[in-house]
């Protein structure tokens, strides 16, 4: 399935703001594994999580996560190409086992993920597999 990242919003209105605590990549995930989703991508426009923004000023010393965990993620005090707020609700995801990180500025990229293929970084989540 592929779906806007954005829930309607103006139906479920939080209180004192019309802008909600998370964003699009939050949303994105609440949307998805109420439906049962297994997995999630997310398309940004970098080639997937690093231990440090690899566009700062160390960005030299940033590695590619390929793989890695909320848990590991919530330790790292690096940014992060989603919202920190993606994390909570990965802890508790009761369907979806992984998110991907994908760059959608690369040709093939995308379709390659969605064909199941590892691209760049997956986050395993705090699902357990049925």
């Amino acid at each position: 399935m592929v779906g806007s990242a954005f829930p309607p919003y103006h139906h479920h209105e939080f209180p004192n703001s019309r802008i909600p605590m998370h964003r699009a990549d939050t949303g994105a995930f609440l949307i998805a594994d109420a439906l049962g989703a297994a997995g999630l991508t997310i398309v940004e426009d970098v080639d997937g999580v690093y231990t440090d923004d690899p566009n700062g000023p160390e960005g030299k010393k940033a590695q590619l996560l390929r793989e890695t965990s909320f848990a590991e993620l919530a330790e790292l005090k690096g940014t992060l190409p989603f919202d920190p707020a993606l994390l909570e609700v990965m802890a508790n995801a009761r369907h979806i086992e992984r998110v991907q990180v994908v760059n959608g500025l690369v040709p093939g990229r995308l379709a390659a993920a969605l064909r199941g293929q590892h691209v760049r970084s997956i986050i395993r989540t705090g699902a357990r597999p049925a």
